[in-house]
């Protein structure tokens, strides 16, 4: 994928979730979203609630591509990082495998974190997105420990999951989740797991 083309369609989703819809990625008529749906005819509204919905989803759809496109984290990593905290922000479900899978992903282009105590989704934006996607991300989280994840990232994990969840409740759903896991192993990585959170 073209940077540019990543731009355009970046500046595009960014002006729709600013409550503007733009005609198209390349510019076009820009028409105010909020006053059509204050003052248009039912029917109006319908339509382009459907639009918005369909716009929606094609944007969605797009975003996970390129927050799953590793030539984009390597090339533009500002594009990547702004495409995941737009999944968070339309708190897109469909994109969970894809934010979990990026859960590690730095928001800086050198270097690590500056090691000052601050919350982690500030460094790593998959965490952020997440949790404003909230529940739906519960049962990726919960595969990704059962796989035997990384220990840095067992630590994401844990504390992803207890935003989400809270502290109390993230402990009855990781034991639920022991409880229905068959394979030994993975059942095994759960309980390490909880006997850590």
């Amino acid at each position: 994928m073209k940077t540019i083309s990543l731009l355009v369609m970046i500046s595009f989703v960014t002006t729709l979730s600013g409550g503007a819809y733009s005609q198209g990625p390349t510019g076009g008529e820009t028409v105010d979203v909020i006053e059509k749906l204050k003052t248009g005819s039912i029917q109006d509204k319908l339509a382009l609630m459907e639009e918005i919905a369909l716009k929606h989803n094609d944007l969605v759809t797009y975003l996970i591509t390129v927050v799953d496109d590793d030539g984009v984290w390597k090339e533009n990593r500002d594009v990547a990082v702004r495409a995941v905290e737009l999944l968070g922000a339309f708190r897109a479900a469909e994109a969970v495998p894809t934010l979990v899978r990026k859960i590690d992903e730095i928001r800086y282009t050198e270097g690590a974190p500056d090691g000052s105590l601050k919350p982690p989704e500030q460094d790593f934006p998959a965490i952020g997105a997440l949790i404003r996607i909230g529940r739906p991300s519960t049962g990726a989280l919960l595969n990704l420990i059962a796989t035997g994840y990384e220990q840095m990232s067992l630590q994401r994990i844990r504390y992803t999951l207890s935003k989400i969840e809270g502290s109390e409740l993230a402990e009855i759903v990781v034991g639920r989740a022991i409880e229905e896991e068959i394979d030994p192993k993975r059942k095994q990585t759960l309980q390490d797991f909880l006997n850590r959170l």
